[in-house]
């Protein structure tokens, strides 16, 4: 302004631009965890960071791209949230949700976990399946070892090992399999009998109700039911039978004896002394030497002016008889036994 009051302006603008960004705070460290049970994933939760503006004062997130309380796959997943001032500055807080699966597989056996066999029962183990929270289906790799020999006698256990994709090692699973041992079985062998002998008695051991017997026999065996056994020989009749004696143990095993018996004729025995004249033909019918056992009726031996024993032997049923032949009357029998 000059001494006459004349003024001139003079004028230029100050602009202040806020270029400060926000300041964060409570920004979440990495967050590591394990699968949830059962599941492949985590809900994974935390506090959410906070800002500070100069300008503008406190501030909530601008953007984020998981919210606490989110659902995570195993595996390691960035978590971004940024802060903007209504200048447009920007604060970005970041931080990584890692999950592990940490959660074994899990072995289920088929069938019972407790076998009981006989000795040389065929077995033919029924196996296993493996799950797991992530890999799904891992029955095809699980390790199997099965060292069962059903022709020795013991107690083998079948183990199962399995692990999944992470390392984690399924617990073990065991089978054990029993291999018994056969019981021990006799059975006397009566001796043969002829047809009107005494009954065939039987004896299995060991001798309780646990044994059975079975026979050949058509007719006149009985089962005591107490491991014994009787055959009525008249009632079986001639010929030769199998007698076999079962016994199942407590284990369900079972083992059997055999015995081959035989009911046979009986010898009929006959000893005469025949006197003869001595002038006459002496033939008689059916008469052998005293070694000879009649097998027929064609056994015709000449006897010549012989005065002695003769015995005679034939089966049972055989028709026979001693006299004197070609009409010869005073041939005579003296005496029969």
């Amino acid at each position: 302004m000059d001494a006459a009051g004349n003024t001139t302006p003079c004028s230029f603008d100050v602009i202040v631009t806020d270029d400060e960004a926000p300041v964060v705070s409570g920004c979440p460290s990495d967050i590591n965890t394990g699968t949830d049970a059962g599941v492949c994933t985590a809900v994974v939760t935390w506090t959410e960071p906070t800002a500070l503006d100069n300008c503008d004062g406190p501030l909530v997130y601008d953007t984020r791209s998981h919210a606490p309380g989110a659902t995570f796959a195993s595996g390691t997943t960035t978590v971004t949230y940024t802060f903007m001032d209504a200048a447009g500055n920007t604060s970005p807080c970041s931080f990584d949700v890692t999950v592990t699966d940490d959660e074994a597989p899990v072995i289920s056996a088929i069938g019972s976990l407790n076998i009981s066999l006989c000795l040389n029962d065929p077995y033919t183990d029924a196996g296993a399946t493996a799950s797991d929270n992530c890999d799904g289906d891992i029955t095809g790799s699980i390790i199997t070892n099965n060292p069962v020999n059903t022709s020795i006698p013991d107690t083998y256990q079948v183990t199962y090992d399995v692990m999944d994709a992470a390392g984690n090692p399924a617990t073990q699973v065991i089978r054990t399999v029993t291999v018994n041992a056969l019981p021990v079985v006799t059975l006397n062998d009566p001796a043969d009998v002829c047809l009107t002998g005494a009954d065939m008695n039987f004896t299995g051991t060991p001798t309780d109700a646990n044994g059975s017997f079975t026979t050949t026999a058509g007719a006149g065996f009985t089962d005591n039911g107490n491991g014994t056994a009787v055959l009525d020989v008249s009632v079986a009749g001639i010929g030769t039978y199998d007698v076999t004696y079962t016994y199942t143990d407590g284990n369900g095993c079972m083992a059997s004896q055999t015995v081959s018996v035989s009911v046979t004729s009986c010898a009929l025995n006959f000893t005469g002394r025949v006197i003869w004249e001595a002038d006459h033909l002496t033939t008689m019918t059916g008469v052998k030497d005293a070694t000879t056992t009649l097998s027929g009726d064609d056994n015709d031996t000449d006897i010549t002016n012989v005065t002695g024993d003769y015995s005679v032997d034939a089966a049972m049923g055989t028709e026979f008889e001693i006299k004197p032949v070609k009409n010869k009357p005073d041939a005579v029998l003296q005496s029969m036994a």
